[in-house]
């Protein structure tokens, strides 16, 4: 009969409970030893991440908002879609303008050309009333002409010589508006086109799209509101560049290092869920 079967009910139920005490014991030692020890806990941590804020480039009514906050959207998906009246009109009015110029243009070219054959006229017709006026100088001493039909010559001649030199100073008028230029490339035609463009860069900013890929956030506009530009109207969290910030005293700070392994749990999710990292700075 061994010793410990010879104690008495109470001593062997005492040194048993001592024994599983003492075992559980030095297990919940060797646990920590091996396993805690070097593992530093906190629960004084929060979630934070980069904010692509979505700002309007144009002022203007909310017309639709196509998702809300905690929702997940696509690198240029459509988020918030503006009233496009305005722009629409604009943009018909600087499409009308840059054809009104265009017209304007072409009118300025075909008026060169008819000032050009308008000086060639003009240079014919000082050349004749030049010779009229010679021819009766010549004859004008022996009688030839009268002194009238001479001086009437005369005016003639005057007269084709200024005319003339009207006709060229409108011609070099109209050279100025058009000269060493295209309809394509004339000043006037490209600040018409510019507007054009303006307006329509104007109308595609009606529709606001995502940036990035990400998770909503802080939602600020309901449809019908006015948004001057420049306002922020949500927030969007790329799903790349979130971290946990996680607060430790300095004492749990000793043994640790950058690229070691962390686990994460989460209140909202429960103990159950965990996610996994590495310490990044």
């Amino acid at each position: 009969m061994s010793y410990f079967s010879s104690l008495p009910k109470r001593k062997r139920m005492a040194w048993i409970y001592w024994g599983i005490t003492a075992l559980l014991l030095l297990a919940g030692f060797l646990y920590w030893w091996f396993y805690w020890k070097d593992r530093a806990y906190t629960d004084d941590a929060y979630v934070q991440g980069n904010q692509v804020m979505l700002t309007p480039l144009i002022p203007g009514f909310v017309k639709s908002i196509l998702t809300d906050d905690t929702y997940l959207v696509e690198k240029g998906q459509l988020i918030v879609q503006l009233d496009e009246t305005d722009a629409k009109i604009a943009l018909q009015k600087a499409q009308e303008n840059l054809a009104e110029k265009v017209r304007e243009v072409c009118q300025n070219f075909h008026a060169v050309f008819a000032l050009q054959a308008e000086v060639e006229a003009r240079k014919a017709e000082f050349i004749k009333t030049a010779q009229d006026y010679e021819h009766r100088n010549f004859v004008l001493e022996a009688g030839g002409v009268s002194i009238e039909d001479f001086e009437h010559a005369e005016a003639a001649l005057r007269s084709s010589f200024f005319l003339l030199h009207m006709s060229e100073v409108l011609l070099e008028k109209a050279y100025s508006l058009v000269q060493g230029t295209s309809i394509r490339e004339n000043p006037s035609v490209l600040v018409a086109v510019s507007q054009a463009r303006q307006a329509w860069v104007d109308l595609y900013r009606c529709n606001i799209y995502s940036p990035v890929q990400g998770l909503v956030a802080q939602r600020s506009i309901q449809v019908g509101m006015w948004v001057p530009s420049g306002q922020p109207l949500m927030a969007i969290i790329p799903l790349d560049q979130i971290w946990v910030n996680a607060n430790f005293k300095e004492t749990q700070m000793k043994r640790m290092r950058i690229g070691q392994p962390v686990q994460i749990t989460s209140d909202l999710y429960g103990y159950e869920t965990k996610f996994h990292g590495r310490i990044a700075d």
